[in-house]
C-alpha cells in the first residue's frame, strides 16, 4: 500500500521548508504556464501550487485544483483570495481519474503525488490525457536516495527512473530532469501529438 498524505498533516504542505525551497511561480513558469493558460494541479492538497498558478494565468486563464480528499479542497477554498475565485476551480478526483475533459490543459502539475499511488504509470497516463498536444507535465517527487526529513520514508518514495519510464509509456517526451530542492527531483515532459 502506497504512503498517503493525511489531512491532519496538511500544515506540512505550507511549512517553512517548502516556502524556502519550492517557489511555485518559478516552477510553474519553468513548465510554461503564462497568462491565459489552463492548468491542472493533480493532488493539489491545500493549494500551495494552485493559488500562485491563478496569479500567473490571469483573468483569461483557468486553474483546476484536483484532489481525492474533499477536506483538502475545502481548506483550499477557505484560504482562496476572492480575486482568484473566478479562475480557480476545485475538482474532487479519484486516484486515477480527474473528471475533466480530454486535452484541456496547457500544463499539468503532479507534485509529491506519484509516490502516493500503487500504480504511478496509470496516474501518469491520466495526466497525459488531460494535456493538449504539446502541453507540459511537471512532476516533483521525493528522491529515494535521500534520507528524510522532509518527506515520507525512503521505502515509500518513487525512483526517478521508474517515473521516466512511466512518462515515456504515456506518450510524453522527457524535456528536462533536475533537482528541484534538497531531496526532491523535478521532471518536465511534453505530450507528443
Amino acid at each position: 500500500m502506497a504512503h498517503k498524505m493525511d489531512f491532519a498533516n496538511r500544515d506540512r504542505l505550507r511549512d517553512s521548508w517548502r516556502r524556502e525551497h519550492l517557489d511555485p511561480a518559478t516552477l510553474w513558469r519553468r513548465a510554461g504556464l503564462a497568462s491565459g493558460s489552463i492548468a491542472v494541479d493533480v493532488g493539489a492538497g491545500i493549494g500551495y501550487f494552485s493559488v500562485p498558478a491563478a496569479d500567473l494565468v490571469g483573468p483569461t486563464g483557468k486553474v483546476y485544483a484536483a484532489d481525492i480528499l474533499p477536506e483538502m479542497l475545502a481548506d483550499l477554498r477557505a484560504f482562496l483570495p476572492a480575486a482568484h475565485a473566478a479562475r480557480l476551480e476545485t475538482v474532487n478526483s479519484t486516484e486515477y481519474s480527474v473528471p475533466l475533459a480530454d486535452q484541456i490543459a496547457d500544463v499539468v502539475l503532479l507534485s509529491f503525488v506519484a509516490h502516493e499511488v500503487d500504480d504511478p504509470a496509470r496516474l501518469i497516463q491520466e495526466c497525459s490525457r488531460l494535456l493538449k498536444p504539446g502541453g507540459h507535465l511537471l512532476v516533483l517527487d521525493w528522491d529515494p536516495g535521500v534520507e528524510p526529513p522532509p518527506g515520507p520514508p525512503t521505502e515509500h518514495r518513487l525512483a526517478e527512473e521508474a517515473l521516466v519510464s512511466a512518462l515515456t509509456t504515456a506518450s510524453l517526451s522527457v524535456d528536462a530532469r533536475r533537482p528541484a530542492a534538497p531531496g526532491v527531483y523535478e521532471v518536465l515532459a511534453t505530450r507528443r501529438p
